[in-house]
């Protein structure tokens, strides 16, 4: 089996437009993107769908580098139309004023509010953190009248939400601020600890067997990451196997690390590939994204250090410590959303 970078020929480089496109997606993501910015790129997708050229910036170019920047604009305003409002100062909103008050047991540590506002981080697991240290616990911020907002409750990392009363990761809180509002929550739990579904991952009910690195220190990023190898049901070490690599790691195999509970199931999509003899057997790498996933997995920013680790740190060890395949033609990587972006780096 052929896990090698496609070709050239299939998938060209994205042009300037696209890399214009992509990092216009990034500032929409980070609030940054002016609204007449914003308004461009509307009126090129508009002008693509109907097999145009925006603004006479593009020469022709084959079908399919126009189908790839039509998806890619298209990306860019999906990102737009789930994120909040353009950004506001909260110190500059004079409607409306928000307050939570929250419930829980008093001996839980910092706890934290984020979501898809600016006030609330925009997704940061430590946006706003919440008043007090006792039993009740206070958010107040302000936005514009009409706002809609997504929220949930962190520990400050996505690995430990707030539960529900079934003990699962709820959906998203939802809220729209019709005028100055004050609501209640009431939170029983939080996620335990990762390390403790790394202790028993058993318990994730995986077809195979996973292998935790904990802790990784690096010599190119800001802090140290979690690997997680899967290695499929056959794995003989008198074997050899071609390696993907994966980021997201926490989504990948258990749903207990998963921050929405719904996780890919990487090991059931390999053993189905490979009863129905698609594939080889392969062995799967993942590695946990950070706080700072959006940086690095951004080509204008970290992904250049994020891809030196990966290249320098875990893919040796990997090779080193199991029965692998080496070479492109036998490594691939593979991701989604911005992990799936930061393959252009």
């Amino acid at each position: 089996m052929n896990l090698g970078p496609p070709s050239a020929s299939i998938y060209p480089r994205p042009s300037e437009q696209s890399e214009l496109y992509l990092e216009r997606g990034y500032l929409l993501v980070k609030g940054l993107l002016k609204r007449e910015e914003l308004t461009e790129l509307k009126v090129d997708l508009a002008k693509l769908a109907k097999g145009g050229y925006p603004n006479g910036r593009l020469k022709p170019q084959p079908e399919h580098i126009k189908t790839h920047l039509s998806m890619l604009l298209a990306f860019v305003l999906s990102m737009h139309l789930s994120a909040a409002q353009a950004p506001q100062r909260s110190e500059d909103v004079e409607c409306c004023s928000v307050t939570m008050r929250v419930a829980l047991r008093e001996d839980v540590d910092s706890v934290y509010i984020t979501g898809n506002h600016e006030v609330l981080g925009f997704w940061q697991p430590d946006g706003l953190l919440l008043e007090g240290d006792g039993e009740i616990r206070i958010a107040r911020f302000k936005v514009p009248l009409g706002t809609e907002l997504e929220y949930k409750f962190t520990l400050g990392t996505w690995h430990r939400q707030a539960l529900d009363q079934a003990g699962r990761i709820p959906p998203n809180f939802t809220l729209r601020v019709d005028g100055n509002q004050s609501l209640d929550h009431k939170i029983r739990a939080f996620q335990p600890d990762p390390m403790v579904y790394l202790d028993d991952w058993q318990g994730s009910g995986v077809q195979g067997t996973l292998v935790y690195w904990r802790d990784i220190e690096s010599a190119f990023l800001s802090s140290s990451r979690h690997v997680v190898i899967w290695l499929p049901p056959s794995y003989d070490v008198a074997k050899q196997y071609p390696v993907l690599y994966m980021h997201d790691g926490q989504n990948l195999f258990d749903p207990r690390l998963k921050m929405d509970g719904e996780i890919w199931d990487v090991d059931d999509a390999v053993v189905r590939l490979v009863e129905s003899g698609a594939i080889e057997p392969i062995i799967v790498v993942g590695v946990f994204s950070s706080a700072n996933r959006l940086d690095e997995y951004s080509p204008w920013h970290r992904a250049p250090d994020y891809a030196s680790f990966l290249i320098e740190e875990p893919l040796p060890r990997v090779n080193d410590t199991f029965s692998t395949l080496t070479g492109p033609e036998n490594t691939a990587v593979m991701e989604s959303s911005m992990g799936g972006l930061h393959l252009f780096e």
